[in-house]
């Protein structure tokens, strides 16, 4: 079971390393951008 959570926006750079940092301590993370909003957040 998955769940999709926003949880905040920022610079790819950002997305990236709270990716990694949520995934070295367990927590499964995935970066994206809601359908429709591509480049605007």
């Amino acid at each position: 079971m998955s769940n999709v959570v926003p949880a905040m926006s920022g610079s790819i750079a950002d997305m990236k390393l709270l990716r990694d940092r949520c995934n070295e301590i367990g927590i499964v993370a995935e970066i994206g951008c809601p359908p429709g909003a591509a480049g605007h957040g």
